[in-house]
């Protein structure tokens, strides 16, 4: 009589937990779609963010939680970034099979391997040499044998295998470093993280047939600062953590955003970092809108806009909260 097969239980979870995860980021392309203009991950993508074990890319300390839709530490001050912003990310990149791509800061190799799965070849820099050592070898232990990592930094791009297809930036810097768009290809795509005034926005930057280039905000977001640029100078998220005295009435003024909500927002015995980091930046956003009502009609569009995105982003972690 044939023996029945084990099930392991661990694999099964994972199983459920990645399912329950591209759910999730389903979710946020739908609730964003008027901010990035795309309602859902294409299939292709979709396929490639099953088919990566996140568990695989993060430290012991964080496997439990490893498919939870929030950025995780990987050490030396990193992170490995929030799912729905890599499925985001790649997205817009629009990365194609035959496509030669560079990415700058490969961190534990998460959206590396995600990558690899869309692209002929990819390329890949990371400023810390043991997280660049690491992510290389754990990429070839995994088998994304068309990848290609190394240490340095990542602002001077990779001159070597220019021109690319496609340039991904992982890591936030006060300007769109010109080495980057200098090795894109024309009618290729630089997904980056910038600095404003307002904080961080995620951009696109499309390089025309005639190397002039077209760029697009897309929605905030929350990035390591890209090294090398401003020293010493501590990450919007650090800044915001620090800010202990408003976190006192982060309750308050959630109540105030969402008065017919009141049960559920008193009923949560914590406040996650990403909420906290929401309510911090709705309360910048809100000073700055005081101080430009009379300004640029431009900056104020802009500025309602990444309210809008805000209050939406709250909403839905208040919506998780009551199924829950």
């Amino acid at each position: 009589m044939a023996q029945s097969k084990s099930i392991d239980p661990v694999k099964v979870r994972r199983e459920r937990e990645r399912h329950d995860l591209l759910k999730e980021i389903d979710g946020e392309f739908a609730a964003t779609a008027k901010f990035t203009g795309m309602a859902r991950l294409s299939p292709r993508i979709r396929a490639a963010m099953a088919a990566v074990p996140r568990h695989r890319f993060v430290p012991k300390s964080e496997a439990s939680i490893a498919y939870v839709n929030n950025a995780l530490p990987i050490g030396h001050g990193q992170t490995i970034s929030q799912p729905y912003i890599v499925a985001l990310m790649t997205a817009l990149l629009e990365p194609q099979p035959g496509d030669i791509v560079l990415e700058v800061g490969t961190g534990s190799g998460y959206q590396a391997a995600v990558l690899s799965l869309l692209v002929k070849q990819l390329y890949s820099i990371e400023v810390i040499q043991e997280l660049a050592a690491e992510a290389a070898e754990r990429l070839r232990r995994l088998c994304y044998d068309n990848v290609e990592v190394r240490a340095g930094d990542g602002a001077g791009g990779w001159p070597e295998h220019a021109p690319y297809d496609g340039i991904m930036v992982t890591a936030a810097g006060s300007t769109v470093p010109a080495a980057l768009i200098q090795q894109l290809k024309p009618g290729g795509r630089l997904v980056v993280p910038v600095d404003g005034p307002n904080g961080q926005d995620l951009k696109i930057v499309r390089k025309r047939e005639d190397g002039t280039i077209d760029t697009r905000s897309v929605i905030p977001v929350v990035f390591v600062p890209l090294t090398g640029e401003a020293p010493g100078k501590p990450s919007r998220l650090q800044s915001n953590l620090e800010r202990t005295p408003v976190m006192t009435d982060m309750l308050h003024r959630v109540i105030d955003l969402f008065p017919e909500r009141v049960e559920i927002i008193k009923a949560m015995s914590e406040i996650n970092a990403r909420f906290k980091d929401l309510i911090l930046d709705h309360i910048d956003v809100c000073q700055e809108l005081d101080k430009s009502q009379a300004g640029d009609p431009a900056v104020t569009g802009d500025l309602k806009r990444r309210r809008a995105y805000l209050e939406e982003e709250l909403s839905g972690i208040l919506s998780d909260h009551q199924r829950v």
